[in-house]
């Protein structure tokens, strides 16, 4: 019964109709940050729940990194002009290496900067992904290198390896990860 009830919020055909692609973001605009943490916790214990009913892993890698998302039309809410000069949304995102799956992300506009919020980004997939793994490290490009986010990683007590743009391949701040 519940998935028919939330089937006909989102607006579902109990017919099999698709639905006209705009309804499901009118659904989500609806959406207050409240809602939101209220949808991140759900999504937190079941990711729990998966990895407690598989087998253990001694250690997992938060792979973190941002894209540019271009944003066509005129619904382009929070999209700005990236440095590449496109209208964009520019997320943090973080998967877990190990098996792809997708632990987290934020939503920022273009013309945020890839580090941009990183630090409170980092700490809330360390606290996500801390009870799936006995060891935890993170590897992240060279736009993440700066000290803040350094300093957070050490404070953690997380492995972590930051690539950056030379030659000379990466640079295992803190040692701990292989590409």
């Amino acid at each position: 019964m519940g998935h028919r009830l939330f089937a006909s919020i989102v607006g579902f055909s109990p017919y099999g109709a698709i639905p006209h692609p705009t309804t499901m973001g009118d659904f989500l605009r609806r959406f207050d940050l409240c809602h939101i943490r209220q949808l991140e916790s759900v999504n937190a214990q079941a990711l729990r729940k998966v990895y407690d009913a598989s087998q253990h892993m001694p250690a997992i890698t938060l792979d973190i990194d941002s894209t540019l998302d271009e944003v066509q039309g005129s619904q382009r809410q929070g999209a700005k002009w990236a440095y590449t000069g496109i209208r964009a949304l520019h997320p943090l995102l973080c998967f877990i290496r190990e098996n792809a799956d997708w632990l987290h992300s934020r939503l920022r506009s273009g013309n945020a900067y890839t580090s941009d919020g990183a630090v409170s980004f980092i700490r809330e997939c360390y606290y996500k992904s801390k009870e799936l793994a006995d060891s935890i490290n993170v590897c992240m490009d060279s736009g993440f290198y700066e000290k803040e986010i350094v300093a957070e990683c050490e404070r953690l007590g997380v492995g972590f390896s930051i690539t950056h743009g030379g030659s000379n391949g990466p640079s295992d701040e803190g040692g701990s990860c292989s590409a």
